[in-house]
C-alpha cells in the first residue's frame, strides 16, 4: 500500500470517528464543570456555616429555592417575612394554605412572582393584605377582576397600575380614581385629547413628570402656564433642543436642568447658556474666555454643578475632570426641592456618575474627594477582586454588598465574609446561591439550629401537578 492511500485511510478512519470524538469531549467537558461546581458548592456551604444563626435564617429565606418538606422541617426558623416575598419558591394553593398560619401576608401579597388568579384571590380573600396586592406588579389586570372586588382595591394604588386603559374605564369609576396618581400613570392612552378632556382633573405638577405624553412644542406651549416648570425641567421625554431651552429660558429650572440626561448634551451646549457655571461657589469659574461667551444669555440662566456632576451624558473625560476638578460636587448630596418635595437627591454626585472614565488611575488620583459611600454603590466601577481588596477599608460595605456589578465569585464570598452585610449580600442576584442543594440547606441549618424531626405524614401535602 502505498504512503498516499495510507494517509487516505488513516484520514477516513478519524473523519468516521469524529461523533464519537466529539461526544467523549462533551462527557469530560460536563465532568469537569461538575466537579468545578461542587467544589464552588462546597466551599460556598463552608462559608454559610460561619454565618451567625440569626443572619442564615434570612440569607435562605429571601431567594433559595426551597420545597414544602424543607420548610416544614424548620418552620420554626425561617425568616418568614423574607420567605414570604421569595419568588424561587414553587407556589402554589396547596403551599400557600399549608402555611397560612406563617406567613408574612403583606409581603405575600406583594409577591409578583405568584399568580394571583381570581380563584386563588377567592381563596385566601380574607387574609390578603389589599393595598400591597394592589400594589403587585405581578397581576395581571382584567375589567372581570377589577369590578369582582372594586370595594376592596386600594383605588390610590389602582390609579397607577397597567390596567386595560379606556376612557370607557376612566368614566365608570371616574369617582374613585385618585387624579394625583393618574396624571403620572405612564399607561393611560395619552392623546392631546384625553388631556384635554380631563384638564380641570389633572394635578399638573404630577403631568408635567409624565414621560408618556405625546410631548410637542405646540402642547407645552398650550398649557405653558398650567404645566410645573420643575417638573418639566426634569422630564427626559421632552422634545428637547436648542431652540426648546432658549424658547422658555426664563421658565425653566436651571439647577435641575443641569441633570436631565436628556438634553443635547456639548461643549457648545454648555458654553452658550453658561457666562459661568454657578450654583456651588462664591467665584464661579468661567467655562470659555469673554470673548466666546454668549452675552445675549442673562446671568441666571446657569448651569448648575449640583446637576452637572451627576449627569451622564456629559462628554466626560480625564481632562473635563481635571479642568473643574475644584467645582465638581464629589459627594454629600444637598437637601434640595424636587416637584415640591423636599429629599437627598443621590443623582447630583460625580462619585455615583457611572459615566464618568473610570479607571484604577482616575480612583487613586482622586481618592481622598470620593464619596466612597456613593462608590460602593456605582455599578460603573472596574470592578475587580484587586480593587475591592486595595481599598477594603474605605467602602461601605452595606452599599458595596447590594452591588450586582461585583466580580462575584467563592473567592469573592469567602475573602470578605466578616464584611459582607448578609441581610443585604443575600438580595443580592450576583450571589450563587442556586449552587446549593436542599440537602446543603439542611446541613446549614442544622448545623445552626440542631436537627429537626421531619413529620411521617409530610408528604401528602406537596401535589406536584399544581407546582409552578
Amino acid at each position: 500500500m502505498s504512503q498516499t492511500e495510507m494517509d487516505r485511510n488513516a484520514l477516513t478512519t478519524q473523519t468516521t470517528n469524529y461523533p464519537a470524538l466529539v461526544q467523549v469531549a462533551s462527557r469530560q467537558l460536563a465532568i469537569a464543570a461538575q466537579l468545578n461546581n461542587d467544589i464552588q458548592r462546597t466551599r460556598l456551604v463552608t462559608v454559610l456555616k460561619r454565618i451567625p444563626s440569626e443572619k442564615i435564617a434570612i440569607v435562605l429565606s429571601r431567594r433559595q429555592i426551597l420545597d414544602g418538606d424543607l420548610i416544614e422541617q424548620f418552620k420554626k426558623n425561617w425568616s418568614w417575612c423574607s420567605l414570604s416575598g421569595n419568588e424561587a419558591l414553587p407556589w402554589s394553593d396547596e403551599l400557600i394554605e399549608r402555611f397560612k398560619r406563617q406567613w408574612h401576608w403583606l409581603s405575600l401579597s406583594a409577591n409578583k412572582s405568584i399568580h394571583w388568579s381570581v380563584e386563588r384571590i377567592e381563596l385566601f380573600k380574607e387574609h390578603l393584605h389589599w393595598r400591597d396586592l394592589t400594589s403587585n406588579r405581578g397581576m395581571s389586570w382584567s375589567l372581570e377582576l377589577i369590578e369582582r372586588y372594586e370595594d376592596r382595591w386600594d383605588w390610590e394604588s389602582l390609579s397607577r397600575r397597567t390596567l386595560p386603559w379606556s376612557v370607557e374605564l376612566i368614566e365608570r369609576y371616574i369617582d374613585r380614581w385618585f387624579w394625583l396618581s393618574l396624571s403620572i400613570n405612564n399607561s393611560l392612552p395619552w392623546s392631546p385629547e384625553l388631556i384635554e378632556r380631563y384638564e380641570d382633573q389633572w394635578v399638573w405638577r404630577q403631568l408635567s413628570k409624565n414621560t408618556e405624553i405625546p410631548w410637542s412644542l405646540e402642547l407645552i406651549e398650550r398649557y405653558k402656564d398650567r404645566w410645573c416648570w420643575t417638573s418639566l425641567t426634569t422630564n427626559r421625554s421632552l422634545p428637547w433642543s436648542l431652540e426648546l431651552i432658549e424658547r422658555y429660558k426664563d421658565r425653566w429650572k436651571w439647577r435641575f436642568l443641569s441633570g436631565n440626561r436628556a438634553l443635547p448634551w456639548s461643549l457648545e451646549l454648555i458654553q452658550y447658556f453658561a457666562p459661568c457655571l454657578s450654583g456651588c461657589h462664591p467665584n464661579p469659574l468661567p467655562v470659555a474666555p469673554p470673548e466666546s461667551r454668549d452675552l445675549r444669555s442673562p446671568t441666571r440662566h446657569q448651569w448648575q454643578w449640583t446637576g452637572l456632576s451627576g449627569n451622564t451624558e456629559l462628554p466626560w473625560s480625564l481632562e473635563l475632570i481635571k479642568q473643574f476638578e475644584n467645582y465638581w460636587i464629589w459627594g454629600s448630596p444637598e437637601n434640595i426641592f424636587v416637584g415640591g418635595k423636599k429629599g437627598f437627591v443621590e443623582s447630583v454626585t460625580l462619585s455615583n456618575n457611572d459615566a464618568l472614565p473610570w479607571s484604577l488611575e482616575l480612583i487613586e488620583r482622586y481618592e481622598d474627594r470620593w464619596d466612597w459611600s456613593y462608590m460602593s454603590k456605582n455599578r460603573g466601577l472596574p470592578w475587580s477582586f484587586e480593587l475591592i481588596e486595595r481599598y477594603e477599608n474605605r467602602w461601605d460595605w452595606f452599599s458595596l454588598s447590594g452591588n450586582e456589578a461585583l466580580p462575584m465569585s467563592i473567592d469573592l464570598v469567602e475573602r470578605f465574609a466578616d464584611r459582607w452585610n448578609w441581610a443585604r449580600f443575600s438580595g443580592n442576584e450576583a450571589l450563587p446561591l442556586s449552587l446549593l442543594r436542599a440537602e446543603d440547606v439542611t446541613d446549614i441549618m442544622e448545623l445552626h439550629f440542631g436537627k429537626k424531626k421531619v413529620p411521617k405524614n409530610i408528604h401528602k401535602y406537596i401535589n406536584q401537578s399544581e407546582l409552578f
